[in-house]
C-alpha cells in the first residue's frame, strides 16, 4: 500500500483536473485553419518519409548480425 500526505493526494487530483479542463479549453480552438504541411505538400510529404529511413538504412546493420549469431549459437550452444 503507498501511503502519501493529504496533500500530495489531493495535488494530483488538481493535477488531473486542470489538465483535463486545460485539455478541454485547447480543444475549442480553430488550429486547422492554415495548416503548414497542406500549402508545401511536396516538402512535407519529403520530410514526413525522411521520418522513417533511419530503420530502413540500418534494417541490414542490425538485422544479418542477429541472425548470425542466433544461428551459431543454435549450432555451438551445448549446454
Amino acid at each position: 500500500m503507498i501511503c502519501l500526505p493529504y496533500y500530495l493526494r489531493f495535488l494530483t487530483l488538481f493535477v488531473l483536473l486542470i489538465g483535463g479542463w486545460l485539455g478541454y479549453e485547447i480543444a475549442g480552438f480553430v488550429l486547422g485553419d492554415k495548416l503548414f504541411s497542406v500549402f508545401f505538400y511536396n516538402a512535407s510529404s519529403f520530410s514526413g518519409s525522411m521520418w522513417f529511413m533511419p530503420f530502413f538504412s540500418t534494417y541490414g546493420v542490425s538485422f544479418v548480425p542477429l541472425v548470425v549469431g542466433y544461428r551459431a549459437m543454435r549450432v555451438f550452444d551445448s549446454g
